[in-house]
């Protein structure tokens, strides 16, 4: 018996590789070579040793925290295999339908509500996934859960109004909705199911810390989907029936509206275009007085082509080089198409918006808010290409002062709407007030007409207060963001201590040193060293009337008109 241990103990001793097969990881004959050297070694005239210090095995017993962890892994995989229930879909759907589908009309809850029923034996179990057309409902509805749980922290103002108690959280519903595409292969067959699957997924990304570069992949195979579908060619729905026209349509403008608005956040190529595809019709939709809204904002973002995202691409590294700016300042004929072709899309963008009754509050911020992020961004590109001009009237296009009027007209469209309307849209609300800011802040440091700069303030103040309190954790552009910031800074700062200087008039009036005032002022004018007030410029032409009319500005606290509110507010 220790002859034959002896002989299993040679055995296992000569089957342990030599160091040189070792590190180059080749079968070593070293065993059958008899006290030899093995071939490999032989062959490369190589010493063949087996010094190497064996490696620590691990320990024999597993430990009981080991033991935890996988069982943990184990216990977490069997989970994620099945499928949820009815009860903890259902709810988010009809949150969905009530508050998004506005918004987001791409989904029929009907539908996938009565096709989930179907393959559910009670509310509580399990939903079964007996057919791929199955899987890509239930894959979307939990895409869909994903994305409305996530986009519904956004509406703080209506804390407590969703009763979502008991279901799962958003990253579960993601990672099911990958599970089923992926164990079923769905991406094999592109579907209109599998594309609006896409875009939930990427809806739930963008709202996620960290989860940007997940959405573009996302909205980018959404893109590639309807190309594949062939949704951007006209052809393509005139062989399907009226109702699955409808819906391809609803889906495409629904991606190409959202792409151009990520092409240009992320300085990305915009790729779909409206092709003449028409605009989905209010007759054919289950719910026409909620699709109001959503077709005129495609009648808004249709009123600019690629082209135009490619400008706003191309302004944002301009004047990198001297030559480029030189080249810039001089007008040239293509200066002239592209003048002519500014004007087109703010004439465009001029549409009369129609918003009755029917369109939701959320929808009137989106379209009223996208039109003027639109004519903003029209306006600054006209600016930096140098196609303003100063002898036309402040509502034209063109105008140094036309940020004012949209600014005007946007604040007036939105006066009086609820805070949720703003939050519904996302931190997305905020990069496009920012844009709005941009525009006017540009123009009230080339602003001609001192008349204006008043306004155009208060203006700026009010959007740029929307911005700070809707961007949420959304990273704004910084240059941007810290110029406006600056800018209304110094602007708080010097109205603050011509204020004080406001005030400390009215306290040496009350003191009796009406003489010396205006003395300080007459030998301080030449060097302009006290910012009075305008009235008080003006009375001092006529000291006797000066006091009178200075002691009822102070009894009846008159304000001077030529301060701003925004500055006053803001002491």
């Amino acid at each position: 018996m220790n002859k034959s241990l002896r002989s299993q103990n040679n055995k296992r001793q000569h089957n342990r590789p030599c160091d040189a097969c070792s590190v180059r990881k080749v079968r070593c004959d070293l065993h059958e070579r008899n006290g030899l050297s093995c071939t490999n070694c032989s062959n490369h005239g190589i010493d063949c040793t087996d010094v190497r210090v064996r490696r620590k095995s691990g320990p024999k017993r597993i430990r009981q925290e080991t033991k935890n962890h996988i069982l943990e892994l184990v216990s977490g995989s069997q989970a994620r295999t099945q499928q949820f229930s009815l009860n903890q879909i259902i709810p988010y759907l009809q949150v969905y339908q009530m508050w998004f589908y506005p918004m987001w009309p791409i989904v029929s809850t009907k539908e996938t509500i009565s096709m989930l029923e179907g393959n559910s034996s009670s509310p509580d179990s399990p939903i079964q996934l007996v057919n791929d057309k199955v899987a890509e409902l239930y894959a979307l509805s939990c895409a869909v859960c994903a994305a409305v749980s996530r986009h519904k922290h956004f509406l703080r103002s209506l804390d407590g109004v969703f009763k979502l108690n008991g279901c799962p959280q958003p990253s579960e519903y993601i990672e099911e909705a990958r599970r089923v595409i992926y164990e079923r292969e769905l991406k094999m067959n592109p579907t209109p199911n599998l594309l609006v699957t896409s875009y939930f997924m990427y809806m739930y990304y963008d709202n996620v810390p960290g989860g940007t570069t997940r959405g573009l992949v996302y909205i980018r195979e959404a893109v590639s989907l309807a190309h594949i579908m062939g949704l951007h060619e006209k052809q393509t729905y005139a062989s399907k029936s009226p109702v699955e026209s409808h819906y391809l349509r609803k889906i495409y403008y629904q991606v190409m509206i959202t792409e151009r608005y990520i092409g240009f956040e992320c300085n990305l190529p915009v790729i779909l275009e409206p092709n003449d595809i028409e605009i989905p019709s209010l007759q054919d939709d289950d719910y026409p007085d909620l699709l109001l809204g959503f077709t005129e904002l495609a009648h808004v973002f249709s009123s600019t082509d690629n082209y135009f995202f490619k400008e706003l691409q191309s302004n944002r590294s301009k004047h990198s080089s001297l030559n480029d700016f030189l080249s810039s300042m001089f007008p040239t004929q293509d200066d002239s198409v592209k003048k002519n072709w500014l004007y087109q899309i703010q004439k465009k963008l001029c549409r009369k918006i129609q918003s009755d009754c029917t369109v939701t509050d959320a929808q009137k911020v989106n379209i009223i808010l996208s039109k003027a992020w639109f004519q903003s961004l029209a306006w600054l590109m006209s600016s930096e290409n140098f196609l303003l001009q100063e002898d036309v009237d402040s509502t034209h296009c063109f105008s140094t002062s036309y940020p004012l009027s949209i600014a005007k007209e946007f604040l007036k469209s939105t006066n009086g709407l609820p805070d949720y309307a703003f939050e519904s849209n996302g931190p997305g609300a905020a990069m496009k007030l920012l844009e709005i800011a941009n525009s006017l802040y540009t123009s009230s440091i080339t602003m001609l007409d001192p008349s204006c700069e008043p306004m155009t303030l208060d203006c700026l103040n009010e959007i740029f207060s929307m911005v700070v309190r809707l961007k949420s954790d959304m990273e704004l552009p910084k240059d941007i963001y810290g110029k406006i910031l600056s800018f209304l800074e110094s602007k708080r700062f010097s109205q603050t201590r011509l204020l004080s200087d406001h005030e400390a008039l009215l306290y040496e009036m009350k003191e009796g040193k009406i003489e010396e005032i205006f003395e300080s002022y007459d030998n301080s004018n030449a060097t302009n060293s006290i910012a009075l007030p305008q009235q008080t410029k003006e009375l001092s032409l006529s000291r006797s009337s000066s006091v009178l009319l200075l002691t009822e500005m102070q009894d009846s606290s008159v304000t001077p008109n030529c301060w701003s509110p925004f500055l006053l507010s803001s002491t």
